[in-house]
């Protein structure tokens, strides 16, 4: 039964341009291998020959047990004494159920429904008649038989099993000025609903409304608690609550209500709210059977062992929803999806899509060349030729570029939770004949999973590096995180080098807290062998960096009045290249971070610029927490206009409202500022030729992270941890304020409290300095396109004070004088000035650590950070 909507206009509650069902199998124009008829493509190991058979596969959906309970009935006996008896033919649904009635003598029943005590008079049971009645009905009947005898009264009324309807939300807009704009819909037709919108319980509350089937406002600060009831039953729902988005354009959060129960045929049904105006579509996966994609349009039906993955677009941001997975014997829990797409140079050997068939690379060949390729669904165990190179459930999809150059075997995935880690790691190994296969996995949240096994030509009698590239992205983003990479002609073992390649991602929606790391510390001894430990520790080292991002941004949100929530998924990659350099990259440098209370442009700007600025020193931090000496973008600038003097271009593009800092005399990292939102990206150029925003570490350090790179960061985090009770955020800053008075505390401290050099605070001072001197420089007040062109020009000052309070910083930073040399240069809508440093400062490291260290007054803590602690030029001199 589709829910009734009691919109004013129920065509505009759900955009139905999806047609009602559809298969993806359609969709996707696959096409059934056999595999006897492609022996020369496909070939299928022997049993003895696998080689994954300890490693567990993705878990698949089990078929429906199609199996109806039986029935409880009443039976009639044999009996000289007239009786009747009551059969229920049905179970109870939605509070009703069937009945027939049967005598155990030749004569006619009468009943009646409503409790009465039936006569001659009273209804008169046809044999073989079924009674529809409701839970509440009370029937009694007698039989009075060809000799008029009249039987006792049989009282029959079924099992008290109430079904009540259920109401969902569904908001007509997003918070407008501080209001929504909501109605209601409801599974069943004759109901009225009842609401408060001051917290208060609905069925005892005197300030209770009655829905009277059209929209109404409902502010944010409202607590909407309502219940639906059943006009002719009378039977009343639970009470639900709703709350409004917390911001304009926040992304719809997704709920499912049961409403009903397991029927004996395992079917139940569910309803679907979104907080926001959504496109609410879902899909169903049942055994081996094909998929259901529908457009949510009202209660659907699920089986027990069905899989319901629901999604929802907001109809006006296009902002995707958490996904959700809703199984009856498990519930409702986030789900997030992955996809992994890995390319090789194209040649000849194999590629196994599972366990046991693998793709004969030369005899696929004119396969590829027709545009079609190979794909392996986990669930449904087939191979099917894909025509559209589309991998919408868990798999492998192997497939070639248009010139056959390379090779792309894409991997699709689950994850489930808002936490999450999913690493990729390859082991080679030596065989007789001294070729290498190449295995890949996948370890999701500390479970390992078979990817893929290749075996290459290539590959084989140690020969030259075979150049990858890796692509991954999850969960709708627009954005893929890329690297390239290559595989080493080494076979992999302990004393040498651990893996091949390692990749490990976190998956977050939320902001990361003091409790997530503990929760994720405490774990590290389940990750019990080399490829597991490996990937904790780059697990570990990317959840670090967002801790410590987010604590930092809680203290600018509250420097600069703002507040902000994790309103958008992000990634975060924590890798060790071929030559064990460990290196982190994120497309993202807001990580997802939304602003929550519309602030004015001088807030969004402060907020945006130092956060951004200041992410990539996290990254460094984080791997330099497991004992590697690290490089940035915003370090080698420093470096490069601090401590060697060399100059650098800062180039203003106009139309963009783009600002770019360029080394002169160093290729190796360049700087992006958004001057519209403050958001700056610090690229680095690898040796791969890739152009990652983040750090790099020296060659063969990341190798270690099966045991010792582990192990220290997870002893360095413990420690750290436990001189707070809380967040950094709430105790750090609370503790070094009482000790050198309130306001001192800037995020300069604590990037030297952590024991990061000084280099990471004057970095974006001298960023900041060079922006205001060149927009100076061009005349920003003349240049009318950007308003907040002078805003930056003048915030300079109160911009490096953001990060250099404290009044020995601030004498460090106004000795490091940016002056312009040089003309300023136009070309096009581009202003370029060359920059220099007029004094250096090169005692800034030793001043701020030690300045800092001084303050601190517990002597375990100075210690830890002692410990921890590697200078920054130290670093710099291991780098030369």
């Amino acid at each position: 039964m589709l829910s009734v909507s009691y919109a004013e206009d129920s065509s505009n509650l759900y955009d139905n341009t999806l047609d009602e069902e559809f298969n993806e199998d359609t969709i996707d124009s696959d096409i059934p291998i056999d595999k006897t008829d492609f022996s020369s493509i496909i070939y299928t190991l022997d049993n003895n020959d696998n080689q994954y058979d300890d490693l567990e596969q993705s878990e698949n959906i089990l078929e429906d047990e199609v199996q109806i309970d039986n029935v409880a009935t009443t039976t009639s006996t044999s009996s000289n004494t007239p009786k009747v008896t009551v059969n229920n033919i049905t179970e109870i649904r939605d509070n009703f159920l069937n009945i027939t009635m049967s005598s155990n003598v030749n004569g006619i029943i009468y009943y009646t429904r409503n409790g009465s005590m039936p006569n001659s008079n009273s209804k008169i049971y046809t044999n073989g008649q079924i009674l529809k009645i409701s839970v509440k009905t009370q029937i009694n009947a007698i039989v009075i038989t060809n000799n008029g005898v009249i039987s006792s009264v049989t009282h029959y009324q079924a099992e008290q099993i109430i079904t009540p309807p259920v109401s969902v939300v569904v908001p007509l807009t997003d918070l407008v000025d501080g209001k929504q704009t909501i109605t209601f819909s409801t599974n069943w037709n004759n109901t009225t609903t009842y609401y408060t919108t001051d917290g208060s319980n609905p069925k005892k509350s005197n300030t209770t409304k009655v829905y009277n089937n059209k929209s109404f406002s409902l502010s944010k600060y409202s607590i909407l608690k309502y219940y639906t009831k059943d006009n002719r039953e009378g039977y009343p729902s639970a009470v639900y609550n709703y709350t409004t988005p917390s911001y304009s354009g926040e992304r719809p959060t997704l709920t499912i209500y049961n409403t009903t129960r397991m029927y004996s045929n395992n079917v139940q049904r569910v309803m679907i709210q979104s907080n926001q105006p959504t496109t609410i579509e879902y899909y169903r996966y049942w055994g081996k059977n094909k998929v259901i994609h529908k457009k949510y349009v009202g209660e659907i039906e699920t089986t027990k062992n069905s899989q319901l993955i629901v999604t929802g677009k907001h109809k006006q941001t296009k902002e995707m929803a958490s996904s959700i997975e809703y199984m009856p014997t498990k519930g409702a829990r986030t789900i997030m999806n992955y996809t992994y797409t890995l390319g090789i140079p194209y040649q000849n050997g194999t590629v196994y899509i599972n366990r046991t068939d693998g793709i004969r690379l030369n005899n696929a060949y004119s396969l590829f060349k027709s545009g079609e390729g190979i794909l392996y669904n986990n669930r449904t165990q087939n191979v099917t030729i894909s025509k559209n190179m589309a991998i919408t459930e868990p798999g492998l999809l192997v497939y070639t570029d248009n010139n056959l150059n390379t090779l792309y075997i894409k991997y699709y995935g689950y994850v489930y939770g808002d936490v999450n880690q999913v690493s990729v790691i390859s082991t080679t190994d030596l065989l007789d004949d001294f070729s290498l296969p190449t295995s890949f996995y996948v370890v999701v949240n500390g479970k390992i999973q078979n990817m893929t096994h290749i075996i290459l030509n290539e590959m084989k009698y140690l020969s030259s590096k075979t150049p990858i590239t890796t692509s991954f992205t999850s969960n709708f983003l627009n954005y893929t995180l890329d690297k390239k990479d290559y595989l080493n002609p080494y076979f992999t073992d302990d004393t040498m080098i651990p893996f091949q390649t390692l990749q490990s991602y976190v998956l977050t929606n939320r902001i990361i807290t003091k409790t997530d790391m503990i929760q994720w510390m405490a774990k590290n001894t389940t990750y019990n062998t080399t490829l597991l430990k490996s990937t904790y520790g780059t697990f570990l080292t990317g959840l670090t960096t967002l801790y410590l991002n987010d604590e930092v941004s809680k203290y600018y949100g509250k420097h600069t009045n703002i507040t902000f929530t994790r309103g958008q998924d992000t990634q975060v990659l924590i890798g060790v290249n071929s030559r064990g350099r460990t290196y982190s990259n994120i497309y993202d440098p807001t990580v997802g971070i939304v602003l929550t209370n519309q602030p004015n442009i001088n807030q969004t700007i402060t907020f945006r610029f130092i956060t951004t600025t200041m992410l990539v020193e996290w990254e460094r931090q984080a791997i330099r927490l497991s004992g590697q000496n690290v490089s940035s973008s915003s370090y080698l600038f420093y470096k490069d206009i601090n401590l060697e003097q060399n100059n650098i271009k800062i180039i203003l593009d106009e139309e963009n409202g783009i600002l770019t800092i360029e080394p002169i005399s160093n290729a190796t990292y360049y700087i992006t500022i958004d001057l519209e939102t403050g958001i700056t990206k610090i690229i680095m150029n690898t040796e791969e030729e890739d152009l990652i925003k983040g750090t790099l570490s020296f060659e063969n350090q990341g190798y270690c992270y099966h045991e010792d790179r582990s192990n220290i960061l997870n002893d360095y985090l413990n420690q750290f941890f436990g001189f707070l009770n809380s967040d950094i955020s709430h105790q750090i800053f609370q503790d070094i304020e009482g000790m050198i008075g309130s306001g001192a505390i800037s995020a300069g401290m604590l990037v030297a409290l952590l024991g990061v050099s000084g280099g990471s605070i004057l970095a974006p001072v001298l960023i900041v300095g060079g922006v205001g001197t060149c927009l100076h420089s061009v005349g920003v007040n003349n240049l009318h396109k950007f308003s907040n062109l002078y805003y930056w020009a003048e915030a300079a000052p109160s911009l490096i004070s953001g990060f250099a309070v404290m009044p020995e910083i601030r004498a460090v930073s106004g000795a490091a004088k940016l002056v312009k040399i040089g003309h300023m240069s136009t070309y096009g809508t581009k202003y370029a000035v060359t920059i220099g440093m007029g004094s250096a400062v090169t005692s800034a490291d030793s001043l701020i650590i030690e300045k800092y260290e001084d303050d601190i007054i517990t002597e375990p803590l100075k210690k830890f950070l002692r410990f921890i602690n590697v200078p920054g030029e130290e670093e710099l001199e291991a780098e030369n």
